[in-house]
């Protein structure tokens, strides 16, 4: 293993020690939530949802600037690579629900990246395809 990845690993593992994980998602939440900036993992914030909170049509972690960051993506990437951009986060969540305490979420968010991309089909329709 290279020494990054051990560095990775032990910061993640004084982050499940020593941080509250979210709940809902698994996830620490917060603009101070980056793991990987350095070693001091103290300072990072944790975020609770309420039970109104969307976490598969509109979850707030990606709803922090002005834009939702998968409106940002097809934006950048276009139509037609954003149909690659839903299609790997399909199997993303198909593959990884049951290895995780929350499938029917899974499930619900691979729902959601599958319409995004009927969507886009639908709008591309006999272009680049």
């Amino acid at each position: 293993m290279s020494l990054y990845g051990e560095y990775l690993g032990n910061v993640r593992k004084q982050m499940e020690e020593e941080t509250k994980v979210c709940d809902a998602c698994g996830e620490v939440h917060g603009e101070e939530a980056l793991p990987f900036k350095d070693k001091d993992i103290s300072r990072y914030k944790t975020f609770e949802h309420s039970a109104n909170k969307d976490m598969v049509n509109s979850p707030e972690h990606y709803n922090k600037g002005k834009y939702e960051t998968y409106d940002v993506i097809v934006d950048t990437l276009g139509k037609h690579e954003a149909m690659s951009y839903c299609q790997g986060n399909i199997l993303k969540y198909i593959m990884r629900m049951w290895n995780k305490d929350r499938p029917l979420q899974d499930a619900e968010k691979a729902e959601w990246y599958l319409k995004a991309m009927i969507k886009l089909l639908k709008e591309t329709k006999g272009v680049n395809w």
